[in-house]
């Protein structure tokens, strides 16, 4: 419907599910709206309907979709169960973070490296080790250890891997990083914190 697409090009959620409950009213059966419907509830946070419309209509398009619906409803297995099969970026960062809830964190770190991989954006991985960063310096330098080796003389990397091992009290290591850190930037103010 026009009207439908007129409120998605506003923003406006609300009256585009309105007038989308309404279509399928007339037409119960039409794919294409319910599958806008999976979209505007998730954008109004109304998760339940959301994950009764994408169960009406079960597609590989739209089961990372449901995966972030089931992960928005604390459904952690469920969310993780539905991800599996894709091999996309986006969904192994989606696992990762169902993971991480579940406390499972050796899955979590897995499924954040191998979204990494697939999509080669470093931000799951940092993501990862901004949350060890302030309880687990151990498991942090592991992660960073891991990424700096594939991004060698990244910014980012340096940087939290210097606050690691701060927080690890390995001073001279930390200083070691923070020495290759200013090769990088010197006018990095963590290298000299």
């Amino acid at each position: 419907s026009y009207l439908m697409l007129s409120y998605e090009k506003t923003r406006d959620w609300r009256n585009a599910a309105i007038t989308g409950e309404r279509l399928l009213e007339i037409r119960p059966e039409n794919k294409s709206v319910k599958l806008r419907m999976v979209d505007y509830h998730y954008s109004l946070r109304e998760y339940e309907k959301s994950l009764s419309y994408s169960n009406e209509l079960e597609s590989r398009k739209l089961r990372c979709k449901k995966g972030m619906v089931l992960f928005r409803l604390e459904q952690y297995d469920k969310a993780i169960k539905t991800l599996e099969s894709l091999k996309t970026a986006e969904a192994y960062a989606l696992m990762a973070k169902s993971y991480l809830k579940l406390n499972k964190h050796a899955k979590a770190v897995s499924c954040a490296f191998k979204s990494y991989k697939s999509g080669r954006d470093p931000e799951i991985i940092l993501e990862f080790s901004d949350i060890y960063l302030d309880s687990d310096y151990k498991r942090a330098i592991h992660i960073l250890k891991k990424l700096l080796d594939e991004n060698p003389g990244d910014e980012r990397v340096l940087e939290r891997i210097c606050r690691a091992y701060i927080g690890n009290f390995e001073a001279g290591i930390a200083i070691t990083y923070a020495e290759d850190l200013l090769r990088v930037n010197e006018g990095n103010v963590t290298a000299y914190v």
